[in-house]
């Protein structure tokens, strides 16, 4: 067990357990130690004074009470002469833990005398002649010192999103004067450090330190003085986690894109974006998205890029004409890493995305018959002028009004020979009426125009083919040139057969 962990145990007000090879462990609820282990129990309920009481376990007799004044007076002297009797190597290696000073680092006991600890001068001799092993006298010796000089002297907490604010309390107990030198925005290796006359010490970290992954970790060091010189270090470990992927949304906590009506499949809608502080591996897809009557995605993402489109059946669906249905859609993008960060797991985080289609001011569409794409209309040579040859439709999207015009004619000598009016109706002309355009018999017989559609903002043509049709006339007379009528003079008593004037029809 470690120092910080033996420091927290204490100050939490456990009991401690060493057993013979010095190892020590909180005692649980309804455990009974066991023969030659030792029980140590902190009262420090009373501010400013300790009360550390320890106990052997005889096997079948009553407990060994254990007398601790010497191994207390020996610390409190080296507190007092400004010696940190925490940072002694041997403490850690003799309870098979970590000292206070450092997060890592296991051994064995090393002894330089026979039963003094050289670098502090502890004599432990009386807690061996009580019947103590060399090991747990030693541990024994560090559980006193913590609770002596104890408080949050080293503390480990995981790294988030934000810098991390860690803040603790050191106490120097039994001393002459137990309050500290101030410090204030002392710089560290990872953040700044403040303490206060009563033990009250901040650490603010310089940043978040969320690219840490799982098993790495950060460890400053501050040294504090007590005001009788006393010295104590405060650690300060910062843990990497296996931090979540996180988007960085463009409307508070969503992603908000708008896109006009009648885009194609490649038109880039919006982009999501989303990084993760352990790995940058990830990839992006739909985990709820529209759908067609026949279950077909009306959405699609780049899974590296993040780029949102429509897919084909999205393009020709309600969700690509304004007119249609709704018009603000919602799906929901997931990001996954797609590599194990560290000794973690596969990550996903899910971000709603609202795509909102705009209306565009879109032409008439014509509405041809059923037979094409075109207008194809026949009518009998010999119509009047202003009959109606045959009549073209389009609507505006937008229910606007729409007005007809025709773009390319069929002329003579500059003189239009087709006309349209406001319903789309399409007649000849008066000149049309007298020319080639209504005479079967003269000259091309499928005349093409083109007509135009207009919402007053926007154009749209169509090619509209008028094909005239034989009609079986009765003959013409050509009457001379006097007149309408044929007029002929013959000579009385004309023999009979004698040709009295010549008529023509064709």
């Amino acid at each position: 067990m470690s120092a910080g962990n033996i420091s927290s145990i204490i100050w939490a007000g456990a009991t401690v357990v060493i057993d013979a090879a010095g190892q020590l462990r909180e005692l649980a609820a309804g455990e009974q130690p066991a023969p030659g282990e030792v029980v140590v129990t902190i009262d420090d309920e009373n501010p400013g004074a300790v009360n550390i009481q320890a106990e052997l376990v005889n096997d079948g007799l009553p407990n060994l009470g254990l007398e601790l004044d010497d191994e207390i007076a020996q610390i409190i002297g080296q507190i007092e002469q400004g010696v940190d009797p925490t940072q002694n190597d041997d403490f850690a290696t003799a309870a098979g833990g970590q000292n206070g000073s450092s997060p890592t680092g296991t051994g064995d006991i090393e002894r330089t005398g026979a039963e003094v600890i050289a670098s502090t001068s502890f004599d432990t001799s009386g807690l061996e002649d009580q019947g103590l092993s060399e090991t747990q006298s030693l541990a024994l010796v560090e559980v006193i010192t913590l609770a002596l000089v104890g408080g949050d002297a080293n503390v480990a907490e995981d790294e988030t999103d934000e810098p991390l604010v860690i803040t603790g309390t050191l106490t120097v107990t039994d001393t002459e004067d137990p309050t500290f030198i101030e410090q204030v925005d002392t710089e560290g290796d990872y953040g700044s450090f403040t303490i206060d006359a009563e033990g009250n010490w901040t650490f603010i970290a310089d940043s978040a330190f969320n690219e840490l992954n799982v098993g790495e970790f950060l460890t400053d060091v501050f040294s504090v003085s007590a005001s009788d010189g006393t010295l104590q270090d405060v650690t300060v470990t910062i843990n990497g986690t296996n931090d979540l992927p996180q988007f960085e949304p463009n409307d508070e906590d969503q992603y908000s894109f708008s896109y006009e009506e009648g885009i194609g499949t490649t038109d880039v809608i919006g982009q999501v974006n989303a990084v993760d502080p352990d790995n940058q591996v990830l990839a992006y897809s739909i985990s709820s998205n529209l759908v067609d009557g026949d279950d077909n995605p009306l959405y699609a993402i780049d899974p590296v890029t993040g780029e949102i489109t429509l897919t084909a059946e999205g393009v020709a669906a309600y969700t690509n004409d304004f007119e249609t249905l709704g018009n603000e859609h919602l799906i929901v993008v997931t990001v996954t890493v797609t590599e194990v960060d560290g000794e973690g797991v596969a990550q996903s985080v899910d971000i709603n995305v609202v795509l909102n289609e705009l209306d565009v001011n879109e032409p008439p569409v014509f509405e041809p018959p059923i037979e094409g794409d075109e207008y194809v209309f026949a009518y009998d040579e010999n119509t009047d002028a202003g009959v109606t040859l045959g009549q073209v439709t389009a609507n505006d999207p937008e229910l606007g009004d729409v007005t007809y015009s025709i773009g390319t004619n069929v002329q003579i000598e500059g003189v239009d020979l087709f006309q349209i009016d406001a319903q789309g109706n399409i007649s000849l002309t008066a000149a049309g009426a007298e020319a080639f355009t209504n005479d079967y018999e003269t000259l091309a017989n499928s005349h093409d125009i083109t007509v135009i559609a207009s919402d007053g903002v926007n154009d749209v043509e169509i090619t509209v083919t008028l094909n005239e049709q034989d009609v079986n006339e009765p003959p013409v007379f050509e009457p001379p040139i006097e007149g309408d009528e044929y007029v002929f003079a013959y000579d009385e008593n004309t023999d009979a057969g004698v040709t009295l004037g010549q008529v023509t029809a064709n």
